[in-house]
Order: structure tokens, then sequence, then C-alpha cells
């Protein structure tokens, strides 16, 4: 197990705030003369105020008065929360106390300001600055959700890679902000959202709420993240050099340079193998199937902590193979051409069927410097064509 930090929603997974919100924006819309049943609100209340005026009223009405409704909302939701006072979930607390005794970092992240955290604190009758090691507020980022800016924002003051997180979140958007940044994400039940909808924007798994998060604690954290191998930046660029060496392997024998690794969850190189399509006429021959075909009899069924690691991001075929081989992590340098990647893989609804975490851009420059001496090399149009498309689609550092 490696988890070194534990990222945590604020609203709605450890402060219990929707019935509040509901009622906050229904009064604010009703004063600009829009009555909007509470149901209604209800449904779209986790979308967060960036995108619920256009969601409930339309783009129009957003444009015209989504910031002074939003403003409106905030301030009855602050007034009502200070009247009632608001409750943290079953055991938050407990379970943040449990996970420090861990010795794991515990990190709230939220897109409310600092002032709206505190509103949330006071309101509460709580601290959590004394049990945070880390707080990432709106004036830490740049986006809204699903843009994971709270979560690369906390990655980034802490210095750690995202192999060594894992975020709790009760909406879509947490589970998809958690992994585009390529972090283990973890639902709970105490949103709109169904675990089967939570599963389907990413988590890996669901818990009802806080207090099954801390009766299953080392459950949770041994099943987002089985490797026994500490997964920093510096074994992360060790394996993708092993790739990148197959990559100049397959660029020595005429291939595009693509290569790939299976990796055991303690680091131990399985199976390697670079792309032969070109050689072999196999369309399935891509790196990564190769290095599959190569590691027959080394893989254990039910072994659930292998590490992909491709100098490519993978495409659906390869990503595919990975879930059904139980990868825990996929690594790769370049993002792929326009419908070429990992993004086009749904996760499955299943709870034992294990969406792989992926993290790009490891050494994508590397990557990117074998496919601009393999664009000076091939002849085949087919070859030439993808070479072309891949580079015009990346920059020097291999982003998009």
């Amino acid at each position: 197990m490696t988890i070194e930090v534990l990222i945590f929603d604020v609203e709605g997974t450890l402060f219990d705030t929707r019935a509040a919100h509901v009622e906050a924006w229904e009064q604010a819309l009703a004063a600009s003369g829009f009555l909007i049943p509470p149901d209604r609100l209800e449904s779209e209340i986790d979308k967060g105020g960036e995108q619920l005026v256009s969601a409930v009223l339309g783009q129009h009405a957003e444009s015209h008065s989504g910031e002074s409704l939003r403003r409106t909302e905030s301030a009855l939701f602050a007034r009502i929360v200070k009247e009632r006072g608001l409750r943290l979930f079953p055991a938050a607390r407990e379970l943040l106390a449990a996970v420090h005794e861990r010795r794991i970092l515990v990190v709230l992240a939220t897109s409310d300001t600092q002032e709206q955290l505190q509103i949330l604190q006071t309101a509460a009758g709580v601290d959590l600055q004394k049990t945070a090691d880390l707080i990432v507020t709106r004036e830490d980022t740049a986006g809204v959700h699903p843009a994971p800016d709270a979560v690369t924002a906390a990655l980034r003051k802490l210095d750690r890679s995202p192999a060594l997180c894992a975020l709790v979140g009760d909406k879509i958007a947490d589970m998809k902000a958690g992994t585009r940044a390529g972090v283990i994400c973890l639902g709970v039940l105490t949103g709109h959202e169904s675990a089967e909808q939570l599963l389907r924007s990413g988590a890996r798994a669901v818990y009802a709420d806080t207090a099954e998060l801390l009766a299953r604690l080392d459950e949770m954290l041994q099943l987002a993240s089985p490797c026994a191998i500490r997964l920093g930046t510096e074994v992360l660029e060790g394996l993708m050099r092993e790739a990148l060496a197959e990559a100049s392997r397959g660029l020595e024998n005429g291939q595009a340079p693509i290569g790939c690794i299976l990796a055991s969850g303690s680091g131990e190189v399985l199976s390697r193998g670079y792309n032969q399509m070109m050689s072999s006429g196999d369309l399935s021959a891509h790196a990564e199937i190769v290095a599959i075909r190569n590691a027959a009899g080394k893989l254990l069924p039910g072994q659930r902590d292998y590490i992909l690691v491709s100098t490519l991001e993978p495409c659906v075929m390869c990503t595919g193979a990975a879930m059904e081989l139980g990868v825990d992590m996929i690594l790769y340098g370049l993002p792929a051409p326009a419908d070429g990647g990992t993004e086009r893989v749904s996760p499955p609804r299943l709870p034992y069927t294990q969406m792989p975490r992926i993290i790009g851009g490891i050494l994508s420059a590397q990557s990117r410097h074998l496919f601009e001496r393999f664009a000076g090399m091939t002849s085949n149009p087919v070859a030439q064509a993808f070479t072309k498309q891949l580079l015009a689609g990346t920059s020097l550092d291999g982003k998009s």
C-alpha cells in the first residue's frame, strides 16, 4: 500500500450542506422571479453554482443573472446555516483522525472560498484547520469542476505523484476531476448520485458515508493502492525509461517507436514489447498487447496490482485489455491523437471490475523525440499520417 495523501471533498462529503443549499437557491431564484420547485434544484445542486443557473434557467439567464444569483444564494446559505447550524456526516472527524494515525496526509479540497469554508466550520462548530495538513480553496485554483484544478493544486503544493494519492467525494464531478488528475477516486453516497453513476464516472469503490469509510479504512486504502512499491516520480520515470528502451528497439527495427512494459506491484518488469503492426501485418500487435502476450505464464488470477507502462497513450483495445487483466495503473508518455486514447473507455458499472488509474505525461518529450526521428524514416503512408497527426496534437512537453 503506497497511499500517502487522501484528498477529501468538503461539501456533501464531510459537511451535510445539501438541504441548506436547495433552500438558499429556491429563495434566491424566487427573489428574481424564478419559481423553481425544490426537487428540480435537488437534482442539479451537485453541479455547483457555476453550472446550476444555466442548467435550471438556460444560458441566457446565466449570462444576464448568473453572478448576481450566486452572490444572493451564497448570502442566503450563510444566513441559513448560521441560524440553524450544520452537521458533519457520521464519524467524519474520526475518519480524518484515523487517516492521520496511519501517517497519511489529509487534504481538504473545495471550490468554496476561504471565507465560505470558514462559514461551514463555524456553523458546524469544528476547526478543520487543526485536522488537515493542507486546505485547497477556490483561491488556489483557476477553474471549476470537473477540471482537476483543486487536485492538481494539492499535488503541486505537496510535491507528490498522483500515484500516491486518492480522492474521496460524493459527486460525479469529484470523480471526473480526480480521474483527470490521475488519482484513485472513492465515492460516498451522501450526494444525489447513485453508486452506479459514481462508478461510471471513475470511482474505484463506493461507500455509504464517512462512517463506512472509517469502518473499512484499511480495506479501502489497500483497494486504492495495492502496489507494494512507493510510486513516486523517480519510480514512475524509471519504469517509463524501460518502455522508452523498448520503443527505441522498435525504431531500430523500422517500427513505430511505441514501447511497453508490464510490471508487478513490486516494480519487477514481467514482460516487454514494442509495436509490431508494420512488420507482422497484425493490426492487434500494439506494444501493449505484445507485452501482455509476452507475460503469458507470469500473471496470477485475481492479481490486481499490475502496472502497464507505454510510451504512447493506449488505445481502446489496449486499455480494455488492461482492465480485463486487473491492471492497477496505466502510465503513458505522449498523448494519443484524437479518438485514439484512454478517454474513449468508460469505467465499469460493477465494483469488482477495476478501472486502472491513468497517469500521462511521463517523460513525454523523450517519446516525442523518437516519433520525430520516425517521421523522417518511414515511407509508409499510414504511419506518416498517424505520426503527423500525433506530433501536430502535442507540444514539446507532450501536452495536447
